[in-house]
């Protein structure tokens, strides 16, 4: 091989200057010279690339020959065709190697070189250092020498430079994915590959989103950057990787998202008096894609007695009025065009009320001497507690020592001593709170 084009002009002159610097004997310059040369053809062996097998790539025929050596001749000659039958160029050196060679007394006698195993090879001529794709290089002659009569056989392979064909690094973004409004998502971007091995870098993309959708992606150039769902629809991204020269066709990944469930809030616990009206409100009621929501309320345990009922049981405020004491449950259930929600459970208690005491209609008519009595008997308890009772004189005339007689009783008596007018009083307890005082005016003539 010419070795000429590697050495530079400047090359030559460094070299003159070095030994003019060191004034080195004019007898040793030859031998420097011979060194920085042998030095060149390390370096120029280090990076040119080693052949390698390319069997699959070249075809190899062989003319006919004598498989038994002429009577007067100790040697064969068999010419050998070869074909570039791949779409790449093959580079020199080009060496078809001969293994095998049977019987063991059978030598190559016009092989180039030997091959570290001891096969013997010969170089393929070309002029341009190349065997472009379907080109044939025909009468390469094999010469073997043939000590003693008989039969020969050989196998080969064929050698040859593949040059560095930069190929394109292919992205994979991926599978498909679906998630929920609110989900953090990871893309992938690990299944990217190269061919020739090179270190790639990716840059990712959003290529489409919902038109309201304000996503970005953590990182676009991470292996697996990450990305909020934030809005309902699809989201395309797209992966392109790059192996320093030359990007990967884009290779793209859809999220759609999928239906979220609906959540119901139906509120607090509220504790009401009995037939007062309580207020419920879903209001807090959401669904994480925005859909508009439906409400149905529904009254699912209550007092056994009570005959109470829920009033606008499809709208987002309803209302219950507590008839019994005791505890109601209701529940809550939305819909957002797809799917129902969980429902949600308030309970709905009624407060102690305060008992009403009734001390009976004033009387009159009535005589010094004779006993009254005091009916509070119309006292009650809208939450059926039992009640007990106290009665009292709040007033009665001047020098009066009347008193009340079983004055814990519902009915109570006293008698009148004195012309004017008594006032009886009657306070009822429900076990937990007084009653309001009730009164009945007692006048006597």
């Amino acid at each position: 091989m010419n070795m000429t084009p590697f050495f530079s002009k400047t090359g030559t002159l460094s070299l003159q200057a070095t030994l003019s610097r060191l004034n080195l004997c004019h007898s040793m310059a030859p031998w420097l010279l011979l060194l920085a040369l042998f030095a060149s053809f390390q370096t120029l062996a280090a990076v040119m690339p080693s052949p390698v097998a390319v069997d699959s790539q070249v075809k190899v025929t062989f003319s006919e020959f004598e498989s038994e050596s002429e009577r007067h001749s100790r040697t064969v000659e068999v010419k050998a065709k070869l074909t570039n039958r791949s779409a790449e160029p093959i580079l020199t050196p080009i060496r078809l190697v001969i293994k095998n060679i049977k019987p063991r007394t059978v030598t190559l006698l016009n092989a180039t070189g030997l091959q570290p195993d001891g096969s013997p090879y010969v170089d393929i001529p070309l002029r341009d250092g190349v065997l472009s794709p379907r080109e044939k290089v025909k009468d390469i002659e094999l010469i073997f020498s043939t000590p003693k009569k008989g039969k020969i056989s050989f196998d080969h392979s064929v050698l040859g430079t593949l040059p560095h064909i930069n190929h394109p690094p292919v992205a994979d973004a991926g599978a498909d994915q679906t998630a929920f409004v609110g989900d953090v998502l990871s893309l992938d971007g690990s299944g990217s590959t190269d061919e020739d091995g090179d270190p790639i870098t990716y840059r990712w993309r959003i290529a489409a989103q919902p038109a309201i959708n304000t996503a970005v992606l953590d990182n676009p150039t991470a292996v697996k950057p990450q990305l909020t769902i934030n809005s309902k629809g699809s989201y395309q991204l797209e992966l392109i990787v790059n192996d320093g020269s030359a990007d990967s066709t884009p290779a793209t990944v859809l999220i759609t998202t999928e239906n979220a469930k609906p959540v119901a809030v139906a509120g607090s616990d509220q504790t009401v008096f009995i037939h007062q009206t309580a207020t419920l409100d879903g209001i807090l009621s959401h669904d994480l894609d925005n859909d508009p929501l439906t409400f149905h309320w529904q009254l699912s345990a209550k007092p056994a007695t009570s005959s109470a009922t829920l009033q606008n049981p499809d709208t987002q405020i309803a209302h219950l009025t507590p008839d019994k004491p005791g505890p109601y449950t209701v529940e809550l259930v939305v819909n957002d065009g797809l799917i129902d929600s969980l429902a949600d459970q308030i309970i709905i208690d009624s407060q102690n009320s305060k008992p009403v005491a009734d001390a009976g209609p004033d009387q009159i008519d009535k005589t010094v001497g004779i006993p009254v009595e005091l009916d509070g008997s119309h006292s009650s308890d809208v939450d059926g507690d039992a009640l007990t009772y106290s009665w009292s004189l709040l007033h009665q005339p001047a020098g009066s020592s009347a008193a009340i007689q079983q004055a814990d009783q519902i009915k109570a008596v006293f008698t009148p001593d004195k012309t004017g007018d008594y006032v009886g009083q009657l306070i009822v307890n429900d076990g937990q709170v007084n009653s309001e005082p009730a009164t009945s005016l007692v006048p006597k003539t």
